[in-house]
């Protein structure tokens, strides 16, 4: 059986080492390739982007390296899944090969556009948001050292989402999706994850696990076993 690699982007303030587990979970003919951006990880001596076009930039050079003809898929979580999208769009114009299968996860279609601009807050507020949304480790939450060095980050990947617009009359993609959606989600809302079909001319599968925007946390065993029987 031919082998695949499948690229995983981080969510906002995480880095590739959330998905090194991964390797351990999937089957040996899926190499999992963690892609890590500036500002976290082994890249954090590096100023994170602030501009999407700039992040698609970075990852698709990766990608060029990694990939010359051998098929690949995409995972992205909630900024991640912005990316992975975006990326998409970028091959698909370079006239590329495309993905087999992209998994966008935790984020609503592109057209429902991000009104709030938390990336603008104070400090305290939006360390409130990140709190209320979850996901960030309760030790950088607690440490005003650790919170003084994430937070940078953080804003600027806030910042690279919650400023970026779709352009129009785009084409739906010729590649097949797997959605996946927290059914508590806040942020991005079950009952809008049906808007991604029209992305696409393939098909279009929705998965829904118990949990909130950051569901990922709690189900790594059942999202890795559904990529596992989407890519082998």
């Amino acid at each position: 059986m031919q082998s695949i690699k499948l690229f995983a982007i981080p969510f906002a303030g995480g880095s590739a080492n959330f998905y090194f587990k991964w390797k351990h979970l999937l089957s040996p003919q899926v190499e999992v390739i963690p892609m890590e951006l500036p500002g976290r990880g082994a890249r954090i001596n590096e100023k994170p982007f602030t501009c999407l076009e700039d992040a698609v930039e970075d990852l698709i050079k990766k990608i060029d390296r990694e990939c010359v003809s051998e098929p690949y898929a995409l995972f992205g979580h909630s900024m991640g899944n912005l990316l992975a999208f975006e990326l998409m769009q970028h091959i698909r114009k370079e006239n590329l090969p495309l993905p087999v299968c992209a998994f966008l996860s935790g984020r609503r279609p592109p057209h429902i556009i991000e009104e709030r601009k938390r990336y603008l807050m104070s400090d305290d507020d939006f360390v409130k948001e990140l709190v209320e949304m979850g996901g960030t480790p309760q030790e950088v939450l607690e440490n005003r050292e650790l919170l003084k060095l994430f937070l940078p980050v953080l804003r600027a990947d806030f910042q690279l989402v919650e400023t970026y617009h779709q352009p129009e009359g785009r084409e739906p993609l010729d590649v097949p999706f797997v959605i996946l959606s927290g059914i508590k989600d806040t942020i991005a809302n079950a009952e809008d994850m049906d808007g991604w079909k029209s992305y696409t001319r393939s098909s279009c599968q929705i998965v829904y696990f118990n949990g909130g925007h950051f569901f990922i946390n709690d189900h790594t065993d059942d999202i890795t076993q559904i990529v596992k029987n989407q890519l082998t």
